[in-house]
């Protein structure tokens, strides 16, 4: 997501006034703040609703000086995206219900169900092919993958982000870390001025 993708992302879950944004796993005091806008989140938070769990659970660690919370599988984690130069990382959800019990776990998992609806209905994939630098450019070997790839069809763009790469498609990059040598650059068939399936 680029940063726009974000705001339109997080307006659309924050519309479900029961749910918040934590920063991390981990807290200074025993309950967390809660956040109703980006504005105040990091990198990595946990998005929470109090209607699959009223409260959370939360252990000190006297060691790191911090609260940790441990009722994680009642929560969407929510890694966000950052661009540092020509560098997009990846953002990312994920869910782990296997902890709670079956009655949050399954509103969790429909609640992390319907934002892979929303990001799939608005974002595209198949717009990134992952490419090493280091390597020389190969096609498809016995047990091994071209260089560049074929287009990923796992990994969705957001709007916003796929208008940032066709700005400047020559230098700018998808990364899954910010120090990953893989980089994910846009297929040649969507290059600037190719059509886009799907795209209004």
């Amino acid at each position: 997501m680029h940063p726009d993708d974000e705001r339109e992302f997080v307006d659309d879950l924050l519309r479900d006034d029961s749910v918040g944004l934590i920063n991390g796993p981990r807290w200074k005091a025993s309950e967390p703040t809660v956040h109703r806008s980006l504005e105040s989140i990091d990198t990595y938070c946990i998005i929470w609703s109090k209607k699959d769990l009223a409260q959370l659970d939360a252990e000190f660690i006297p060691k790191c000086n911090d609260w940790y919370c441990r009722s994680e599988g009642a929560t969407i984690q929510f890694l966000r995206s950052r661009i540092n130069g020509s560098v997009l990382t990846e953002g990312r959800l994920a869910v782990g219900t296997n902890s709670e019990p079956i009655e949050t776990a399954q509103v969790v998992d429909e609640r992390y169900l319907k934002l892979r609806k929303f990001i799939k209905r608005r974002y595209r994939n198949n717009m990134l092919r992952w490419r090493n630098p280091t390597l020389p450019v190969s096609p498809t070997t016995a047990g091994r993958s071209s260089n560049p790839s074929k287009p990923d069809n796992s990994v969705w763009v957001g709007l916003a982000a796929i208008d940032w790469l066709e700005a400047d498609p020559e230098t700018r990059r998808v990364k899954q870390w910010a120090t990953s040598i893989v980089e994910g650059e846009l297929a040649f068939e969507t290059a600037i001025g190719a059509p886009v399936s799907g795209r209004s």
